[in-house]
This record gives structure tokens, sequence and C-alpha cells, in this order.
């Protein structure tokens, strides 16, 4: 904008300033892509160094972003196939007693130390173990199960200039347009376009994320929700500035320009808020609608807030358990110093005289 023109105000007339007409600037598309920043940026990515930073997305381009996101796949399993057997026996000797049971085993193949069967010792441990292996073995087949069916869920992705074809959650990338059916999960951070009510308004169950039970009031962005049709929509320009991911589930800043040469000025842009969301893992409760991916994985609102992966639970009999093998290896150690001890002061006691 130019400095304003004091040259219009006359003697004795109200004081008017005018200013020239903003540029309208014209529709922008992605950059060309650039080899080195992509490859750095993976490299960045994969070593955890890639600091959070500003996106923009195109709408209905190929590709809608040269940014590099994480994956959209769910990933709630502890183990690997070859990590299994580490990690299990890693988190089980943790605990005092199996460590305790493990020395006492091992004791048994030093002859000085031999008392009675080895068996004895090492079938109750050996035992133990597969018991619980087993356990976290079936645990960790159940969430990969249930993993398995959320990253197969379908869903309809509009294709630029028109059309849609179904997508599994797991392949959905930042900038993809994607339907959303009422009662389905949804499968990404999304800034809501538009919804199948003339209203715009959709409502959202959040209990996953919150555990508030009380559905959840979204509006459609208005310039995209007076679209005529999906073909419209999937044939739009529009761009689309978001903030970086962040925890906050209640904030959520950027901004959406639409370009149409119908428009005055050729161009309308519109603020974003929080109303215009939806985040990953709330259900749709209301009719269908379609928004743009803005966040996916890790960097969504529901994976930020998880923290790792959840701390094995001990119940209270083996913390009982746990601290009594601490009292018994105690007095084990001292009954072996006083056994040790009372025979050594019997022989010093015996040369004195």
């Amino acid at each position: 904008m130019s400095a304003p023109d004091y040259s219009l105000i006359g003697e004795g007339s109200t004081p008017y300033i005018a200013y020239e007409e903003p540029v309208v600037p014209p529709p922008r598309r992605p950059p060309p892509p650039s080899c080195w920043r992509a490859c750095w940026r993976a490299l960045c990515g994969c070593c955890g160094q890639r600091a959070p930073e500003w996106r923009t997305i195109f709408l209905n381009a190929s590709p809608p972003t040269h940014g590099w996101y994480p994956h959209n796949r769910v990933e709630n399993t502890k183990y690997g196939l070859l990590s299994f057997v580490p990690k299990v026996l890693l988190e089980q000797f943790r605990y005092f007693f199996n460590l305790y049971f493990l020395l006492v085993a091992l004791s048994q193949f030093v002859p000085v130390f031999e008392i009675g069967l080895r068996f004895t010792y090492i079938a109750p441990l050996v035992f133990v173990l597969a018991v619980t292996m087993a356990k976290e073995g079936y645990d960790d087949v159940q969430r990969w199960r249930t993993d398995t069916l959320i990253n197969n869920e379908a869903y309809e992705r509009l294709q630029p200039g028109g059309g849609s074809m179904a997508v599994p959650a797991k392949d959905l990338r930042v900038g993809d347009v994607v339907r959303v059916s009422t009662n389905q999960r949804i499968p990404a951070d999304l800034v809501l376009l538009r919804t199948s009510s003339e209203s715009g308004v959709v409502f959202v169950r959040t209990d996953q994320l919150d555990g508030e039970t009380d559905w959840k009031l979204r509006v459609a962005v208005a310039s995209t929700q007076r679209l005529a049709s999906e073909a419209a929509l999937s044939a739009a320009v529009v761009t689309l500035h978001a903030a970086p991911p962040t925890k906050d589930i209640y904030e959520f800043v950027g901004d959406l320009t639409l370009y149409d040469d119908a428009l005055e000025g050729g161009c309308v842009q519109e603020p974003l808020a929080l109303e215009n969301t939806l985040w990953a893992n709330t259900v749709l409760a209301s009719c269908a609608c379609h928004g743009v991916v803005v966040h996916t994985g890790r960097e969504t609102r529901s994976s930020m807030n998880v923290a790792g992966a959840p701390p094995s639970k001990m119940a209270t009999l083996d913390l009982q358990v746990n601290f009594m093998t601490k009292l018994l290896f105690v007095l084990v150690n001292l009954s072996a110093l006083l056994m040790v001890a009372v025979p050594f002061g019997q022989v010093m006691t015996t040369d004195d005289l």
C-alpha cells in the first residue's frame, strides 16, 4: 500500500485521505522442485532435526506441496519381529524380583554355590518369562490388527479437475482433499472446505481426543462452501497457509485464498480458526463433508498429545512381591555376612588366647 496523498485536503474542507487500490497478486503455484532441497529435508526429517515451519498448500495442484511431511500410518505396536525378545526381557529384568531369581539361577552353575538341582531354580523363572512373553505377544498382535483396520479404512480423495478415487487412510498426504462420511473417523487433521448441508455446519465427536462427550460445532470456510458442487471444488484455485503443528487442540492459525475472476478483486482471502478444523481420530457426527489434509501422522494433534509408548503397568501384588524380594535379598546378605564373620571372630579370639 502506498503512502497517503494529502494534496486533496483543501482549506476549510473535511480531511480526506486517498489510497491507491491494492494490487491483487496472481494465483500462486508450487515452485519447481529442487532435488537438493528435498534430499536435505528428508535427511533432517529422518534424523529428527527438521524444525516446524509454516506450510503452503495449493489445492488441485500436482503436487499440492513440495514439503516433506510424515506418513499417515497409525502405529501403536510396542515391538517388532527382531526387537520383541530383547525388549520383553529388558522390561522384565527391570523388576528386582526377576533379576534376583536370575542371579540365583546363574549362581547354580558355579560349583561352589550349587545347592540341589539346577532345574528347581531355572524352571520357575523360565515359566514366568514364557507366560509373560506370550501375553505381551498376544496384546501386540491385537494392537497390530487394530492399526491395520484403521490404516486400511477407505476414503474418497478428490482428483484435480474432477472425479474421485478410494484410497486407504495410510496413503493420504498433506494437500489431499478428502470426503468424510457420517459416523466416519477423521483420518488426519483437516481444514473443513465444504459440507453437504447448505448451512456449512457439521458436528464432531471428540471424546477420543479430549474426553468430552458433547458434540463440537465446526463451520466450513465460507468461500469454498459457496462453491456450487464437488466438481467446482476439485477445479478451484486455492492457496492455504497453515501454522506449524502444535499440541494445542484449541487453537489453529492459518488463512485460505480463493482465486476467481468472477470475484471482486480476483480473489478472496479468509482467516482460519479452530472452528474450521477437524482433528484426527475424532468422528464426524452429522452430514458428509470435504476437507483438505494439513497435518498427517505424528504431526496430528492426537499423536502429539500422546507421550510416546505407554509405560508398563505393574499390579499392586507385583509391587509387594518386588518389595519382599528386596527384603529377602538384604536378609540373605546379612545372614551370609554373619556366617562368615562369626567363625572368623572365633578364630581371632582363639589365637588371642
